[in-house]
């Protein structure tokens, strides 16, 4: 037996197709634009400008990493503009990135972080040991003018860091820690700030 239908209901299906045909328009539609896109100006790079861009949360503290609040985005943020000493390959193992290598006793309570020749912040300042004694002590409170809110946690197992030259920095732990190497990545949160920063 065959239903007729009633004008309410004739009016929805007509609308519905007449909003899916626009879309489908709109979809395919194509437009002309004064800007070609083939990349192919010439010019002088201009410095300045502005970059916008979207996240799925707000970060609190901004982005000196020892004070920030990152969201998940945000730490994806910090990993495109800082590098960590440590990261992890392919294997989901962690080794050395800045650092040329992260070496422990053999009670994992000292551990010696020697740094890549040559490395420069994007001010053209050098990373050398004390830039990254200053970073620890920042992230875990021992830095004046840096009040960290997380790592201040985190990395209280840290005694003590020293320099013991331009390129070695020696850490001590208040307990054994064979996965302080992790810690120096952090998920990329426990960047090296440049010490103008």
């Amino acid at each position: 037996m065959l239903r007729q239908r009633s004008k309410g209901t004739r009016w929805t299906i007509a609308t519905a197709a007449v909003v899916g045909a626009a879309l489908v328009v709109a979809a395919c539609g194509g437009g002309k634009s004064s800007d070609s896109g083939s990349g192919s100006e010439t010019g002088k790079p201009v410095s300045g400008g502005d970059l916008v861009y979207g996240l799925e949360a707000e970060n609190n503290g901004g982005w000196c990493l020892p004070e920030g609040q990152l969201a998940i985005s945000g730490i994806q943020v910090a990993r495109a503009v800082y590098d960590t000493l440590m990261a992890p390959n392919a294997d989901g193992k962690y080794v050395p990135y800045l650092a040329e290598s992260v070496t422990n006793d053999a009670g994992y309570s000292n551990w010696t972080i020697k740094l890549r020749p040559g490395i420069k912040f994007s001010d053209g300042s050098p990373l050398t040991a004390t830039v990254v004694k200053n970073n620890l002590d920042a992230y875990r409170g021992q830095y004046p003018a840096r009040k960290p809110l997380l790592f201040i946690f985190t990395l209280q197992n840290i005694k003590d860091v020293t320099v013991a030259d331009d390129l070695t920095v020696n850490v001590s732990t208040v307990t054994p820690w064979p996965s302080f190497p992790a810690f120096l990545h952090s998920s990329g949160r426990l960047g090296i700030l440049g010490q103008a920063q």
